[in-house]
């Protein structure tokens, strides 16, 4: 059964299918922070998230397990 009343559930569907596309910061409980760079280096079941890293490391982890998520752009303007 999938939990998408979980908290989070939804922000991280509406963020990986935002166009254009913005990099977004998952925080887990126990504070380790999973960047996003990429639509398709994120993807929930509704009870568990998988984030491809950079060179390609993989962390998984529970959508319960997750603390916040950090929406900010890479690009600054001056």
């Amino acid at each position: 059964m999938m939990t998408q009343d979980q908290p989070h559930y939804t922000e991280l569907l509406r963020l990986r299918k935002q166009r254009p596309f913005r990099p977004f910061t998952i925080v887990t409980l126990d504070g380790v922070k999973h960047a996003v760079s990429e639509f398709a280096r994120m993807v929930t079941n509704g009870r568990h998230v998988l984030v491809i890293g950079k060179n390609d490391s993989i962390s998984e982890f529970r959508l319960t397990d997750i603390r916040s998520i950090d929406e900010r752009s890479k690009s600054k303007r001056k």
